[in-house]
């Protein structure tokens, strides 16, 4: 159960899903159209900070580009936080609906979906995303992760919707299965919505 909760308002949450995405190697090259180069680069620095209207930026362009997912999420009446879930409890997580995912796991369960991979079976045309899977499997450190993953949940119990942080958690859970320890609970972002049913990916 995620604990330490925190309550953060949507423009917080945005923040950091921005984050995240700026963040990624597999994304960034998708983005130079949409932000300046300065500010791609400004995350891999150390002691960033952005100024007001580079968060602008980021959250223009997290609405833009992930819209197809929080064009509904935002509509609901939905409460979030920060907080910490149990690493153990990775794999007890659910998926969201998601085809690609959901076609290789249809239990939309996040251990099954991690579990294909190991196997070595990915989404097609996902070949980038299996490329930074290895890659993050290999550099992964909780302390370093720049936007926290997003769960989603219809009360602050679980079970939890993963909906951000797919590539990270997986290359996690992938290495806890194979003997790794991380020892240390991972900061997330929990959404809480009691109409979650409403959106078309829960």
């Amino acid at each position: 159960m995620i604990t330490d909760l925190q309550k953060i308002n949507e423009e917080e949450m945005l923040k950091n899903w921005a984050l995240a995405e700026v963040s990624s190697v597999r994304r960034q090259k998708y983005l130079s159209d949409i932000l300046p180069e300065s500010l791609i680069q400004k995350i891999s620095q150390e002691g960033y900070e952005f100024t007001q209207g580079e968060w602008k930026r980021l959250i223009e362009m997290i609405r833009s580009t992930r819209s197809q997912l929080l064009n509904g999420l935002l509509q609901l009446d939905m409460e979030w936080h920060e907080g910490k879930l149990p690493i153990q409890e990775l794999k007890d997580l659910e998926m969201m609906n998601w085809p690609p995912f959901v076609n290789l796991a249809g239990s939309k369960r996040f251990l099954d979906l991690v579990n294909t991979f190991r196997n070595g079976k990915m989404p097609p045309n996902h070949h980038e995303f299996a490329e930074n899977l290895g890659r993050i499997r290999k550099e992964l450190k909780i302390e370093n992760m720049k936007g926290k993953p997003i769960v989603l949940s219809r009360s602050s119990e679980p079970p939890y919707i993963l909906v951000e942080g797919f590539t990270r958690l997986s290359a996690m859970l992938m290495n806890i299965l194979d003997g790794k320890s991380y020892g240390t609970d991972v900061p997330v972002i929990l959404g809480v919505s009691k109409q979650l049913d409403e959106w078309e990916y829960a």
